[in-house]
């Protein structure tokens, strides 16, 4: 489409297009006006398509989502996305970002090399910097940019550097061919050459980063042919030139810094974006970053103290090594002279036990150097991978935020509850005393957590912020089957579902201080005819547990422990793709409700009693889901019901429905879903999900489809979700040697 062709076109979904302000391969850039929020915004379209390119379509969304869902202060954030259908059977797809009036790096870069000058020193780190905070951030999200210049890092008046477009990002973990990284990806003069030959990966990003550092320090590109091809050719098969041969005020150790990140090997380069920055700082002479300077074109790069980021973000104190990169005191050590190399790791994310490059004297610093024995790594990639800075939760339309502090505090191993407070986006508290992983938390209506683990134990923790908890009751049983737990609507009794070894399955019923149990239940409650239990609820007072083989409902009247009723049967199997440790009965927040998951859907119903007799009384008519069923939960209102649903374990669906409708749609992630929780507090519309590999993620139902993430610090399963009643809480259970529970005080976040 040329300049005229989109002219014809005055609007692209409630934005009016004003005038084009930018033009490249992937598409152009224009000036347009929200009416709804009355503001300015920049629009990225696409290269038109024929309406029937469901495969670009598709990728666009995933993309998009992918780009949108990164929360950071350096990362420009994505407003919109959205595409609109044009005459002649084609469709523009477009990307709605801020409007940033101070330019790009490119253009700083610009008018340095008319001038015949090069960028202060000081100037150019705290911009990459910046730049490395956005990348290792995209990089812990499992992203990669593919395409790291300085013409996609726009500066604000303040100089505050905003990494945009991600629109070629790919997500790391995908495996299908919307996610193959082709060879036209990426700029020709900062493309790695693993990328260059279709096998982008983190470390591509810090090659990239690397050769925007050679430009900045030197003033000219590493590498630059006549043709695309040739400069391609060039990073894959040639050495760059000697930083000092074209800068000679360089020195040894900041030239050795630079050629760090551009070897070929991307296992040789520094292990994150921060490392490559640090290493220059360092070699630079600087302990600690030094201020912004101020040039002829230059504010000060470090917003004022009345001065905010556009994001909302706080005040940023002035950039300084710990600021910036909190573990730098643990690594100057091994910052000294040149390196060794290790071995490439084979995967797109490198081992994060393997050894660090290890520094030799100054005096061999240009020499090439033989293998010698390496030094245990300082940090882990996880911790690299935090970096500095804040996070951002982009909901409900809007943007939420919160502080981000750069000094993360990692989780203490000691196996003792502990409190954490560093990090907003990480959790208030940790709750360790189980051996083996929890499998099912419960919330009392008056906000006691109880636990169940893989090691027959429940806890009894009462969570207060500030505290350092320790469990206040402890029960643990010889049992074959995970323990299940479900408080009384009132609190009063916790029933624990699976207690026994027999042949047939058992629960217990005990007080609320899981010190004694209740009345005329001393000897625990028998399930004839199954041998586990497989989902435990209440219906007011009545407790209702399912049995796994055959299909049937257990109902026992609490009040009257002699009472006996016989099992109800129900047609149909249970879903087998749950998780046993996800519930498959569950009360709606009123307890009048039960819903169960079944193979094929779920059903929702009422226990009608009469005398000894019980009957299943279907309120809902019977929901059919598309896919295998991962969870279900109720919304607070109790009219709403949800399921996690896959097809294949990659893409997963939020299914909600209530008498009137159903409706299905597909979760913008990646992240492999395990279970779901949906917040019961009467006026909140969170809904948590956690993942394979730690994500816990919040959505919020009534607004935007965009998650917010809530940082773990761990790679381990989520195997279990529950919120306290009032909603101020969100509790998880990991599967990691140390049995984690976390704890989020939602309170305060912005949500």
């Amino acid at each position: 489409m040329n300049d005229g062709d989109i002219m014809t076109t005055t609007s692209l979904g409630r934005y009016r297009l004003l005038k084009q302000i930018g033009k490249g391969g992937m598409g152009e850039v224009w000036l347009g006006e929200d009416p709804r929020l009355h503001r300015q915004v920049a629009i990225k379209t696409l290269p038109v398509q024929k309406q029937q390119n469901n495969e670009f379509l598709l990728r666009f969304e995933r993309e998009a989502r992918a780009a949108a869902a990164l929360n950071h202060p350096h990362i420009l954030p994505i407003h919109d996305f959205g595409k609109q259908n044009l005459p002649d059977d084609e469709v523009i797809a477009y990307i709605v970002m801020p409007y940033i009036t101070g330019g790009t790096l490119a253009d700083r870069i610009d008018t340095h090399t008319a001038n015949q000058t090069l960028m202060p020193q000081q100037e150019a780190l705290a911009y990459l910097a910046q730049a490395a905070q956005a990348i290792d951030y995209a990089h812990k999200h499992s992203i990669i940019h593919r395409d790291i210049k300085p013409a996609n890092m726009l500066l604000r008046h303040d100089n505050w550097l905003l990494l945009g477009d991600f629109g070629i990002a790919r997500l790391l973990s995908s495996t299908d061919n919307l996610t193959r990284t082709g060879t036209g990806t990426g700029t020709p003069e900062y493309i790695a050459p693993e990328q260059a030959q279709g096998r982008a990966e983190a470390a591509s990003d810090i090659y990239s980063l690397a050769i925007l550092a050679y430009y900045l320090f030197t003033g000219k590109l590493p590498f630059k042919a006549i043709s695309r091809y040739g400069t391609i050719v060039q990073h894959i098969t040639s050495s760059p030139p000697r930083p000092r041969q074209i800068n000679p005020a360089l020195t040894p150790e900041q030239e050795l810094a630079l050629l760090h990140g551009l070897t070929k090997q991307p296992g040789e380069r520094p292990y994150s974006a921060r490392e490559l920055v640090e290493e220059l700082q360092q070699a630079a002479g600087y302990t600690s970053l030094p201020g912004p300077s101020t040039s002829a074109l230059s504010q000060p790069i470090i917003p004022a103290h009345n001065q905010q980021p556009i994001t909302g973000q706080p005040h940023q104190p002035p950039l300084n090594q710990s600021d910036v990169f909190p573990e730098a005191a643990h690594t100057s050590q091994i910052r000294q002279g040149t390196f060794h190399t290790r071995d490439e790791a084979p995967s797109h994310l490198r081992d994060p036990h393997t050894t660090k490059a290890k520094y030799v004297s100054q005096a061999q610093a240009i020499a090439p150097v033989e293998a010698s024995k390496p030094v245990p790594a300082q940090i882990s990639r996880r911790s690299l991978f935090i970096g500095g800075g804040a996070a951002l939760a982009l909901l409900a339309g809007g943007v939420s935020t919160w502080a981000f502090l750069s000094n993360r505090q990692k989780p203490e191993q000691t196996g003792q509850p502990t409190t954490t407070t560093a990090d907003p986006n990480g959790p208030d508290l940790i709750l360790r005393g189980h051996t083996k992983p929890v499998t099912s938390l419960a919330w009392s209506a008056q906000s006691h957590l109880a636990s169940a683990g893989e090691d027959g134990t429940v806890l009894l923790w009462t969570p207060q912020q500030g505290t350092r908890p320790a469990a206040s009751a402890r029960q643990t049983f010889h049992t074959t089957n995970p323990l299940l737990l479900s408080w009384s609507p009132d609190g009063q009794w916790l029933a624990i579902g699976n207690t026994g070894q027999g042949t047939s399955a058992s629960l217990e019923l005990y007080s609320s201080d899981l010190h004694t149990t209740a009345p005329g239940y001393n000897t625990g409650i028998s399930v004839p005819g199954t041998t586990a239990i497989a989902g435990l609820a209440w219906q007011n007072r009545y407790l209702t547990a399912v049995g796994e083989k055959p299909l049937h409902l257990h109902i026992w009247n609490t009040q009257e422990p002699q009472r006996q009723f016989a099992p109800i049967a129900l047609p149909g199997t249970l879903a087998t793709t749950l998780s046993t440790r996800s519930p498959l009965l569950l009360a709606s927040p009123d307890s009048t409700l039960l819903a169960l998951a079944e193979a094929e859907g779920v059903i929702t119903g009422q226990i009608k009693l009469s005398g000894t007799m019980a009957q299943w009384q279907q309120v809902l008519s019977p929901v059919k889901l598309d896919g295998h069923i991962k969870a279900i939960s109720w919304m607070s209102s109790g009219t709403v019901m949800g399921a996690l649903t896959t097809t294949n374990e990659r893409t997963f669906s939020l299914a909600l429905w209530t008498r009137q409708k159903l409706e299905q749609d597909l979760l913008p992630t990646d992240a492999i879903l395990t279970t779901l929780a949906w917040s019961p507090a009467a006026t909140s519309d969170l809904l948590a999900t956690g993942s394979k590999d730690g994500q816990v993620l919040l959505w919020k139902y009534s607004g935007s489809n965009i998650p917010a993430h809530l940082d773990s610090n761990l790679q381990a399963e989520v195997i279990s979700l529950a919120w306290s009643p009032d909603g101020q809480w969100l509790a998880a259970g990991f599967n990691d040697k140390d049995a984690s529970i976390l704890l989020w005080n939602i309170q305060g976040r912005g949500f």
